[in-house]
C-alpha cells in the first residue's frame, strides 16, 4: 500500500527584488491555477500594488516547468507551483500541466480545482488524535487514483461516501466539487518482530498492548527462545506479560522503565535461566538521572531455574513482593533486588552477595543458610528491614550485643555512632558468625573498636584458609583493635597482609592481669585489668578497660604496681569508665589517652603522669571528661615537664588548667 503523494514542495531558493523606491504592499495571483499543455510558455497574472513594483517568478519543480523572467514554460506532465516574489511579500499559484487540454483557439485552459478530503470515521474508538489524511486536488472533471492508506496497526475499509461508511464510492466517477470520502479501521492482531529467535519488539506498537501473551514460535514455526536487549524499553502502554515456559532468557533493559508494567507471568515449568541486567530497571538520562522505573510491578516469581539475575535487573521496584530467589542462583549481582519488597531470601547456592543486592529492601527481614557465603560486598543489606530494625533495636535499648547487624551469620554492618559516640566500643561477634560483610565498621565513630573474633567459626575459617573478614573492613584510627585466640594474632597477620584486607597492624591478642582484693590491704589494683597486645613479642601495650570484681572497686589503680614485664603505651577508649571509689590513678609510661579513656569516675582526685618519660598525648578535648570527675581532679606531672605539658595539652579544651607540677 502506497502513502498518498505530498503536493507542497518545500522551496529553498533566494531572491533578490530591486523596489527603486517603495516597497510592494500586495501581490497575488490573477488565478488560483491555470492548466496547459506541455511545451506550452504564457505569462501568468500577478496583481501587485503599487503597479509599478517589479517581482520575480520560481518554479517548485524545473524539471516540470522553468521561468525565465515573467515567463512560464510547461515542459511535461504534473503539477507545479509557480512563486511569486516582491520585496517581504510571497503569492503561489497551482499549474497543472497535462495534454489534450480543451481551449479552442487559445493555449491556455483555466479549469477549477477541488479539493478531495480523506476522513477515518471511527479514529476515536482506538485513541487517534486525528481521522484526517492528506487531501488531494482533483481538475474539474477529472478521476481520482489512490490507493488505500497505510495506517500502522490498523487494517483500514475504504472508501464510502457517507459518514456511516455504507456507500462505495466509485473511483471511476468525475469530481466536480470538493469532496469528502469516508473509511474506517479496524486493529490488526498484536504481532511481533523476532530476530534470531528473540523477540525484538513490537510490529505495531501504536496498538493499544496493555497485556502481552508473547508467542511461543514465530508463523513460520521457528521457536522463540526469549526477548531480546531492550525489547520494551521505556513501553509505558503494557501492564501485563505473560511468558511461555520454553523462553531461556529476558535481556538486558528488556522492560527498563516500563511505567505502567504491573504483572509478569512466569509459569512453575518454564525453563527460564537468565534474567539480564537492568531488566526491570530505570531508564537513565545523559545525566545518569533516572526518568521512569518499573515502581508499579507488583507481580513476579522467578522459577528455581533461573541461575543468573544480573545487575539493577529489579532495581527500584518498589512495590514488587518477591518471596526468597531462585535455588539456581550462585550469586546475587550488584544491586539485583535493591529497592524490592523481597521478604525472605534463603542462600543455600550462594558464595557471593555483591554490592547494594538488597539495600533499601523494605520487607526484607529473614535471610538464612548463609553458612557458605565466601563474600558479602558492601551495602548489601543497607537500610533494609534487617537493618532498620536492628537500628532501632539498638536505639531503643542499647546495649553492645545489639550493636552489630546480621543477615543470618552475616555480619553486615553496626550501629553508626558505636564507638566514639555510643556503646563502649568493644564487640564481641556471635559464636556462630562465619562472614564479616566489607566496610562493616567504616563509620567515622568506629575509630575506636575493639573487636572480638576469637570464636571457633572465625578459627575454623582461619584453619580452612578462607575470608572471615571482608575487604576495607574498618575505619583508620589508632584505636581499632581486633582480638583473636591466643597464639594466632601471628597467623591472622599472616592471612590478612595484603591489598583491601591488609590489617596486619590492628590484630591483638588480649591479656588479663586480676588482682584479688582481700590480699590488698592498701585497696590498691582490685579486679580486672585487660590489656591489648599488637606486636608479637612486642614491648608495647593498650590499657583497654578495668573491670571491677566481686569484692568491688578499688580506691587506687596504679599501673605501676602491676609489675608488667612491658610498657602500656596507650589507654583505650572508656578504659577507666564509671569506677565509682576510685581517687587515684596512676599511669606510668603512657604515650597517649583516647577519647574518654577517663571518665565517670565521680570521686577520682588524683590523675598522676610523674612516671611519663614524655609529655602524653589527649587524642580529644574528652580524652579525660572533667566534668564526670571530682571537681577538684588534678592532673600531677614532674616540674620538669610541666611546661611540657601545658604546651601539648593547651588545644585538649582546659585540661591544661588542671596540670600541677610536682
Amino acid at each position: 500500500m502506497k502513502k498518498f503523494l505530498p503536493i507542497a514542495v518545500l522551496v529553498l531558493l533566494l531572491f533578490a527584488t530591486a523596489v527603486a523606491c517603495t516597497e510592494a504592499t500586495s501581490l497575488s495571483f490573477g488565478e488560483e491555477s491555470y492548466t496547459v499543455e506541455p511545451e506550452t510558455t504564457f505569462t501568468p497574472e500577478v496583481k501587485i500594488r503599487p503597479k509599478n513594483i517589479s517581482y520575480t517568478l520560481a518554479s517548485s519543480n524545473n524539471t516540470l516547468a522553468t521561468v525565465n523572467g515573467t515567463e512560464v514554460t510547461a515542459i511535461k506532465e504534473g503539477i507545479v507551483t509557480i512563486y511569486a516574489y516582491a520585496g517581504d511579500l510571497t503569492a503561489q499559484t497551482t499549474l497543472y500541466i497535462q495534454k489534450e487540454s480543451a481551449g479552442g483557439d487559445s493555449d491556455i485552459v483555466i479549469k477549477p480545482s477541488y479539493t478531495v478530503r480523506f476522513e477515518i470515521v471511527n479514529y476515536k474508538d482506538y485513541g487517534l488524535e486525528s481521522g484526517s489524511l492528506e487531501s488531494v486536488y482533483a481538475i474539474e472533471g477529472s478521476i481520482i487514483n489512490v490507493n488505500e492508506p497505510f495506517v500502522s496497526g490498523y487494517y483500514v475499509d475504504c472508501w464510502y461516501s457517507d459518514k456511516e461508511c455504507t456507500e462505495k464510492f466509485d473511483m471511476s466517477t468525475p469530481i466536480y466539487g470538493d469532496t469528502v470520502l469516508y473509511a474506517r479501521i479496524s486493529p490488526r492482531e498484536t504481532s511481533y518482530n523476532v530476530v534470531n529467535g528473540l523477540i525484538t519488539g513490537l510490529v505495531y506498537p501504536n496498538l493499544p498492548h496493555e497485556e502481552l501473551v508473547l508467542p511461543e514460535k514465530e508463523d513460520n514455526g521457528n521457536p522463540i527462545y526469549g526477548i531480546a536487549d531492550e525489547a520494551f524499553k521505556g513501553d509505558d502502554g503494557i501492564k501485563k506479560v505473560v511468558l511461555p515456559a520454553s523462553y531461556q532468557t529476558i535481556g538486558t533493559s528488556a522492560f527498563a522503565g516500563c511505567s505502567a508494567l504491573e504483572e509478569v507471568t512466569i509459569p512453575s515449568d518454564s525453563e527460564l535461566h537468565t534474567v539480564g541486567a537492568n531488566a526491570f530497571g530505570p531508564l537513565l538520562d545523559d545525566k545518569n538521572e533516572v526518568t521512569a522505573s518499573c515502581s508499579a510491578l507488583t507481580s513476579l516469581d522467578l522459577p528455581d531455574t533461573v541461575s543468573r539475575v544480573g545487575t539493577y535487573a529489579f532495581y527500584m521496584c518498589e512495590n514488587l513482593v518477591m518471596d526468597g530467589i531462585p535455588s539456581s542462583l550462585t550469586y546475587v549481582e550488584i544491586y539485583a533486588f535493591s529497592g524490592t519488597k523481597i521478604n525472605n531470601v534463603s542462600f543455600a547456592g550462594i558464595v557471593s552477595v555483591y554490592e547494594g543486592a538488597f539495600k533499601d529492601c523494605s520487607a526484607l527481614d529473614t535471610v538464612t543458610d548463609t553458612e557458605n557465603v565466601a563474600r558479602c560486598d558492601k551495602l548489601a543489606f543497607y537500610n533494609s528491614k534487617l537493618y532498620t530494625d536492628a537500628y532501632s533495636a539498638y536505639r531503643t535499648e542499647p546495649s553492645d550485643d545489639k550493636a552489630a547487624f546480621y543477615a543470618g551469620t552475616i555480619l553486615f554492618d553496626c550501629y553508626p555512632s558505636f564507638g566514639k559516640g555510643a556503646g563502649s566500643g568493644k564487640l564481641r561477634i556471635k559464636e556462630e558468625t562465619t562472614l564479616i560483610a566489607d566496610e562493616a565498621f567504616t563509620d567515622t565513630s568506629q575509630s575506636e573498636l575493639t573487636l572480638y573474633i576469637d570464636t571457633a567459626s572465625a578459627k575454623k575459617a582461619l584453619e580452612e584458609n578462607r575470608d572471615f573478614l571482608g575487604q576495607n573492613l574498618f575505619c583508620d584510627g589508632e584505636g581499632v583493635f581486633v582480638v583473636v585466640g591466643k597464639g594466632l594474632s601471628v597467623r591472622y597477620r599472616s592471612r590478612y597482609d595484603t591489598g583491601t584486607r591488609n590489617y596486619a597492624d590492628k590484630f591483638a591478642e588480649e591479656e588479663i592481669i586480676e588482682v584479688v582484693g582481700e590480699n590488698n590491704s592498701d585497696e590498691i589494683n582490685w579486679g580486672k585489668h585487660i590489656l591489648l597486645k599488637k606486636t608479637d613479642g612486642g614491648t608495647s601495650y593498650y590499657y583497654d578497660r578495668f573491670v571491677p570484681n566481686e569484692n568491688g572497686t578499688p580506691r587506687i589503680i596504679r599501673l605501676s604496681a602491676l609489675n608488667l614485664p612491658y610498657e602500656i603505651v596507650r589507654i583505650n577508649l572508656s578504659a577507666f569508665n564509671g569506677i565509682e571509689n576510685l581517687e587515684t590513678l596512676e599511669l606510668n609510661k603512657v604515650n597517649s589517652i583516647a577519647y574518654m579513656g577517663i571518665a565517670g569516675c565521680s570521686k577520682l582526685k588524683v590523675i598522676d603522669l610523674t612516671r611519663t618519660v614524655s609529655p602524653a598525648v589527649l587524642e580529644d578535648a574528652l580524652s579525660i571528661q572533667f566534668s564526670s570527675v571530682s571537681p577538684s581532679c588534678v592532673v600531677r606531672v614532674k616540674q620538669s615537664d610541666f611546661t611540657a605539658y601545658r604546651s601539648t595539652w593547651a588545644s585538649a579544651g582546659s585540661a591544661y588548667t588542671k596540670l600541677k607540677g610536682v
